[in-house]
């Protein structure tokens, strides 16, 4: 595999309109595509890509099909000989299309074939380009948690959508294609709106973008949704910053900062959805810091939460992203980045998708998840109403219909010498996850096959107990406010 990353200073300006519509002709008959890359990242997808992408390549270079040899060159630096890109690219009426690519800068020829001054990535059905991932403080495309984001976005965004920290414009890009009517982009390097609007004719879409600090380009507008994927991996101080990945001493920072900036670019009603990294800090608990960064009384926020990378698995991954091929100087930076996480006294780390709302009154919620895959618009939206309907008085609580998801399953499990049995409460990734239930609560959900209202279902787990319902009473409407709030319960419609 050749070393094919090139200088960033490629000029996106440079691919016109013209060449970028037959360039995107290319691509679509070649189809290379989201469910190609799929096949390419399922090869070895949890190690390090100095270990796993020999072998993607390998693999590459063994298959016929056109989006093969364009995966090998755009998607993993690899060169092309000429004759199998221009097969791949060339047919039909799009001859001369390698070479336009080549006189514009974003292609050149070396002993071993044609190499890309750019990465090229399919993404939510879209295409996206960018500098290469290990150029100098390059502007990024999309990344492995960028999907994450994306299946938060939701296929109706809203009219108005702020992207902040836009980089290459992936989730911009998505937005408008998805119906939005307004869509911005603002991103502090000061390339990334060029690439944003290579994309956006590549695509095209339409996007305003400018460059500047966080949501200063936009001061005095509002929006019905902004997303950011801020920079949050740590800093050490002896590590030149990469403006897309670098989010400050601790991480969050930057982070914070931008939820300061929320209450006065959310419109009445407006959402922001933040993917980010977070150390754990016994004393200012991941909500508490995000409600003092807005201090805003009248913004609600839920926070999906997630158990992050261990100290050292952040070090080797940090690290990595640095000196991808590894040896003496990758060895140096991850020492760096295990002893600056030990010196600031980072033992853990939560993965965290923060919603923050315009909404009275203000209200707090954390939601404990395996893995945020799954956590998608429609899980956030129905988690909304299910802590509307868990903060009801109880009274009115009481007199709502509740069941188990139609898409819970309940397991029962059991030792081979029959001495143990367990029930396992089973839900898809995004919706709870697996819970074991202790034996109260195994009871408490048996009685839960069928809808029920609160109050009946305080009388009936009464009676299977043989307590009386006001013993069992606080117990009960507790377990079921919680249960909603975390997806193992949802409400009838009429009652949610």
């Amino acid at each position: 595999m050749t070393d094919a990353s090139l200088d960033a200073s490629l000029d996106p300006d440079r691919l016109d309109d013209a060449l970028l519509a037959r360039w995107r002709v290319a691509l679509r008959a070649a189809a290379y595509d989201d469910v190609f890359l799929a096949r390419c990242e399922a090869i070895a997808p949890r190690m390090l890509d100095a270990v796993r992408l020999p072998v993607v390549v390998w693999w590459l270079r063994t298959q016929q099909h056109p989006a093969a040899a364009l995966a090998r060159l755009w998607a993993y630096g690899d060169a092309v000989d000429d004759a199998a890109l221009r097969a791949a690219l060339e047919p039909g009426p799009r001859e001369g299309l390698v070479d336009e690519l080549a006189d514009a800068g974003a292609l050149h020829r070396t002993d071993e074939g044609w190499c890309s001054a750019l990465r090229l990535l399919p993404f939510a059905g879209l295409l996206v380009a960018s500098d290469p991932m290990h150029a100098p403080d390059p502007v990024m495309g999309p990344g492995a948690t960028t999907q994450q984001l994306v299946q938060a976005l939701g296929e109706r965004p809203g009219p108005r959508v702020l992207d902040v920290g836009c980089g290459a414009g992936s989730l911009a890009l998505v937005a408008a294609a998805r119906g939005a009517a307004e869509v911005v982009g603002v991103d502090l390097h000061p390339r990334a709106a060029r690439w944003s609007r290579l994309n956006a004719a590549l695509n095209g879409l339409t996007l305003e973008l400018h460059t500047g600090d966080l949501t200063a380009p936009v001061r005095g507008r509002t929006f019905d949704l902004v997303v950011a994927q801020p920079p949050f991996v740590i800093k050490p101080p002896d590590v030149e910053a990469t403006t897309y990945l670098h989010g400050g001493a601790m991480g969050d920072e930057l982070t914070m900062r931008l939820v300061s900036e929320l209450p006065s670019v959310l419109a009445p009603g407006g959402e922001a959805r933040i993917l980010f990294d977070s150390p754990v800090r016994a004393e200012a608990p991941l909500w508490r810091r995000l409600q003092d960064a807005h201090g805003d009384d009248e913004l609600q926020q839920l926070v999906f939460a997630t158990p992050g990378l261990s100290p050292e698995l952040q070090a080797i991954g940090y690290a990595a992203n640095g000196h991808p091929a590894l040896g003496p100087a990758y060895a140096d930076a991850a020492r760096r980045y295990r002893a600056h996480l030990h010196a600031q006294g980072i033992e853990r780390c939560e993965h965290a998708l923060a919603v923050l709302r315009r909404g009275s009154p203000g209200l707090s919620v954390t939601v404990e998840r395996a893995s945020l895959a799954g956590v998608t618009d429609e899980v956030i939206a129905q988690t909304w109403r299910a802590v509307m309907v868990a903060s009801q008085p109880e009274a009115r609580l009481r007199a709502t219909t509740v069941g188990l998801p139609p898409e819970a399953w309940l397991v029962q499990e059991q030792a081979l010498d029959g001495s143990e049995a367990r029930l396992i409460l089973r839900l898809p990734p995004g919706r709870g996850g697996d819970q074991v239930l202790s034996d109260a609560a195994a009871l408490l959900v048996d009685q839960l096959r069928e809808p029920i209202a609160v109050g009946a279902l305080v009388e009936r787990y009464a009676s299977a107990c043989e307590l009386s319902a006001a013993d069992v009473g606080p117990g009960v409407v507790d377990f079921v406010r919680q249960s909603l709030v975390a997806g193992r319960l949802v409400a009838t419609a009429e009652d949610a």
